[in-house]
């Protein structure tokens, strides 16, 4: 399993929609398309701008065809009409150590 580690910079003023529309649409989504939501979090100290969540994948072949097909979706493609909520993004692909309770 591989872990994809994704940090938004969200714009001012844009955190409540972000996180309310995140958790009505994005998420349910995700569960359409199969992608296993690990967990979301919201910055609470620190900069305070951050939205972070990190999706499970059996591999990288999974994970590129998960995004390929999600960015495909009619109901990503409505959302995305909504304009700009995110200033940019940082992913990263995990991969767990052999000690990890996540494997």
């Amino acid at each position: 399993m591989i872990y994809e580690h994704r940090t938004y910079s969200i714009l001012p003023g844009k955190m409540p929609e972000f996180v309310e529309s995140f958790g009505s649409i994005i998420r349910p989504l995700f569960e359409k398309h199969r992608a296993k939501l690990i967990g979301c979090w919201q910055t609470s100290i620190g900069q305070s701008n951050e939205f972070v969540y990190i999706l499970g994948f059996a591999d990288l072949a999974s994970q590129e065809e998960f995004w390929r097909v999600f960015r495909q979706d009619d109901e990503f493609k409505r959302y995305s009409l909504g304009g700009p909520r995110v200033a940019y993004v940082v992913s990263k692909i995990l991969v767990p150590t052999t000690f990890s309770p996540l494997k």
